[in-house]
């Protein structure tokens, strides 16, 4: 399945499926990490990914990722701040 939206994305890690997901999730994640380092683009993928102020359903997605990614909340915020950062910069560049 391709993810082409923020729901969409809710509803893969709500799955009893998410497992299968979140190796592909933490891939591109450190793939953009990487690229905002060398200065290239990255994905809409933090964008994506719940916030640590989610409530309900969307909390536990956000403690489902962030367990799989191995981070610290605090971690886990600065990483999505800075890429949301740089992909909002990316876009504005583009338009």
């Amino acid at each position: 399945m391709k993810v082409r939206t923020r729901e969409q994305i809710y509803e893969v890690l709500k799955s009893e499926n998410a497992n299968k997901y979140l190796p592909s999730i933490k891939k591109m994640l450190e793939q953009d990490i990487k690229n905002l380092e060398n200065g290239e683009k990255i994905s809409v993928l933090a964008t994506w990914l719940p916030s640590h102020c989610a409530r309900g359903e969307k909390r536990t997605c956000y403690l489902k990722v962030r367990e799989y990614l191995g981070m610290r909340e605090q971690e886990y915020r600065k990483t999505l701040s800075k890429l949301r950062e740089a992909y909002r910069l990316q876009n504005q560049k583009e338009e």
